[in-house]
């Protein structure tokens, strides 16, 4: 939760440029630095009952959404 938290707060995330079906069923609508929502978030993926594979595949893909944001390496 936390992670995908930072995804959303991140300066160039924008929605709609997210790759992941699954990762943007479960990004909320609002984003920004205003955002506040890890309540709401915790308690959306909580009625999701998610399964193992699930979450690791959640958790993979904002970690590359979070990457991609960050740029080239070296760059």
């Amino acid at each position: 939760m936390r992670q995908i938290a930072r995804l959303v707060r991140h300066p160039a995330y924008r929605r709609n440029q997210i790759v992941s079906p699954m990762l943007l069923r479960h990004l909320p609508a609002d984003a920004g630095y205003a955002w506040q929502g890890e309540a709401v978030l915790l308690e959306r993926l909580t009625k999701a009952k998610l399964d193992n594979p699930s979450i690791d595949h959640l958790i993979g893909s904002v970690q590359t959404e979070i990457a991609r944001l960050r740029g080239p390496a070296g760059g």
